[in-house]
């Protein structure tokens, strides 16, 4: 993946998606690996740009069904391979210095 896809309904991925080490960003309703692979790095040389892998939609809008057992909107279904390396954050956790509160966009 070389260039930002334009946003989308539904992205399904069949074959090898490798995104090449710039920042990306993907914007969809729901997205389903099926049968291939998206790929970001590899464990000897991990992903230094920003991926952003961006969920839209409503709580009401109608949903998808993958089985009986699989239906939502706004998912992200993993039945192939999601391979993501990335730089480790030098903080891992933290605790917050106050109570978070509905609605508040920053903590």
């Amino acid at each position: 993946m070389d260039i930002d896809p334009a946003p989308i309904e539904f992205l399904t991925i069949d074959g090898d998606v490798i995104i090449q080490d710039v920042d990306r960003n993907i914007i969809c309703d729901s997205i389903w690996i099926r049968a291939g692979s998206l790929s970001a790095g590899n464990a000897s040389v991990p992903f230094q740009s920003k991926l952003t892998i961006q969920i839209n939609g409503n709580k009401n809008d109608p949903g998808y069904v993958f089985d009986d057992s699989l239906v939502g909107n706004k998912i992200f279904v993993v039945t192939g391979k999601l391979n993501l390396y990335g730089v480790a954050p030098a903080t891992v956790s933290t605790k917050l210095t106050k109570i978070a509160l509905k609605g508040d966009t920053s903590i």
